[in-house]
């Protein structure tokens, strides 16, 4: 049986054609009965199943009387198929009538070949050696026009070879000028900011010193009220950790990505205590761990665990944290910072973006649950490679940290109800290193398509890379 399958609007084709064939050609033959019939008989509207047209072949003088059938064709209107079944010893008994028809052609066919060689005479044998002479003579001229073309060809590919090449070298040669140019340009502007760096230090030397010299002025003036008023200036440690015990407290508990985080430079309106816990698992007895219950509890916990666990597996553990931390702290605020982008493998890098959209599903209309976007890092889906470690292309470089930590401030601003942060451009502290700058780059860092970072980098679900500014006031 062989069946397959045509469009719905071509099967009436096939039925003509084979309507044609069996009653125009196998109907006339005296050994060929022909039926045509539907299946079912009866059409009407209410009628269910497939619809078929069938048609059989039959033999007038079957040998074997008890399967006279020989094909059968069947038409299915419906769904386009067509149907085509036979008896085997028909097959067969063909396949044998042919190979004889075709023997007996052949042996024919041998025959008179072997009769007309034979029939030859001397004038025909001269005139086939004439012929076989000028075929061998135009042959020798075809060789030798198909030599000329190609060596033509070849002489043509060679000048067209030495012209590029001189193009070549002269667009290398002004290459090289504009390198030179660039390369001076360079220098010159490495110049200028190391002189830039070296001012900007030299004024932060300055100001030290005039702080020191106000603060030394205050002791005095202090001391000079007499005895019956004098009272003591509080040390800059004691008014810090007076300060620090009316501040709210966040724990951010996550991966290896926020080790390099310096919290103690993170923000002045807060205090931050950071606990390392590389998995899911440690995170949720990182938790449990905590003596008092802080104001905010920060997790950044996802990024490992998407490399061996499912997107939705993911998803319900952070559920079930953050409903422990719930039900173990109810008055602080949890903030979930989401995966980083990474270019490992897009695979992981895709997974991260599903997680992201399935927590902000999830937490959408939640209150006390606030989810930090990192997709800042990224480029349309992709992440920024400057942000990356080159070696493994998933922990995040010094920018990408710096990056992280400015995203995870805001959003604890936000969950504090915090006033935004205005435009202070000279006093970023670097959470690196603790040093001053911040993520600013060489004299404000300045990507391709306007991505401008000046005096630290912030900003809460924008991740516009092409239109993204910042203009935070840094991580103090």
């Amino acid at each position: 049986m062989v069946a397959f399958r045509v469009k719905v609007d071509r099967i009436l084709l096939w039925i003509k054609t084979l309507h044609v064939w069996y009653y125009d050609h196998l109907g006339n033959s005296a050994e060929h009965d022909i039926r045509w019939f539907d299946d079912p008989a009866d059409w009407n509207k209410n009628a269910g199943g497939n619809k078929a047209i069938c048609i059989e072949i039959l033999a007038k003088h079957p040998h074997d009387t008890d399967t006279p059938l020989l094909y059968k064709v069947t038409f299915f209107i419906s769904t386009g198929v067509i149907q085509i079944q036979a008896k085997m010893k028909t097959m067969e008994d063909s396949y044998i009538n042919h190979m004889k028809e075709n023997d007996n052609k052949l042996a024919k066919v041998l025959e008179s070949v072997s009769k007309i060689q034979s029939a030859k005479s001397d004038s025909t044998n001269a005139c086939d050696q004439k012929i076989f002479n000028k075929l061998n003579t135009l042959e020798h001229e075809n060789s030798d026009l198909k030599m000329s073309l190609q060596q033509s060809k070849l002489d043509q590919q060679t000048s067209q070879s030495e012209l590029q090449k001189v193009n070549h070298n002269k667009s290398q040669k002004q290459l090289e000028f504009e390198i030179n140019k660039l390369e001076t340009t360079i220098h010159e502007k490495d110049d200028k900011l190391k002189t830039l760096v070296s001012s900007c230090n030299e004024l932060k030397s300055k100001l030290e010193e005039k702080d020191d010299e106000l603060y030394s002025l205050k002791q005095h003036a202090c001391r000079d009220d007499g005895a019956a008023q004098f009272q003591d200036v509080p040390s800059r440690t004691r008014r810090s950790a007076q300060n620090n015990t009316d501040k709210p407290h966040v724990i951010l508990i996550g991966t290896s990505n926020t080790e390099r985080i310096d919290v103690s430079k993170l923000s002045s309106k807060f205090t931050m205590e950071k606990r390392i816990a590389y998995t899911l698992p440690d995170t949720e007895l990182s938790l449990r761990e905590i003596e008092h219950a802080p104001d905010i509890i920060v997790f950044h916990s996802l990024t490992n665990e998407l490399r061996e666990k499912s997107a939705e597996s993911c998803v319900n553990k952070m559920k079930e944290i953050v409903s422990l931390a719930g039900e173990l702290y109810p008055s602080s605020k949890v903030i979930i910072s989401t995966p980083t982008p990474r270019a490992d493998n897009e695979s992981f890098n895709m997974k991260g973006q599903l997680i992201s959209v399935l927590l902000k599903q999830e937490y959408f209309d939640t209150k006390e649950v606030y989810l930090c976007d990192h997709s800042n890092l990224a480029n349309k889906g992709r992440a920024v490679p400057r942000f990356l470690r080159e070696d493994d292309k998933y922990h995040l470089s010094d920018q990408g940290v710096n990056v992280c930590a400015a995203n995870i401030r805001d959003i604890v601003d936000e969950a504090l109800d915090l006033p935004k942060r205005r435009p202070f451009y000279n006093s970023n502290v670097n959470l690196n290193n603790g040093s001053r700058g911040g993520y600013r780059g060489r004299g404000g860092y300045r990507g391709r398509g306007g991505y401008w970072s000046r005096g630290g980098y912030r900003g809460r679900g924008h991740n516009n890379y092409n239109n993204y500014q910042s203009w935070g006031r840094g991580y103090g």
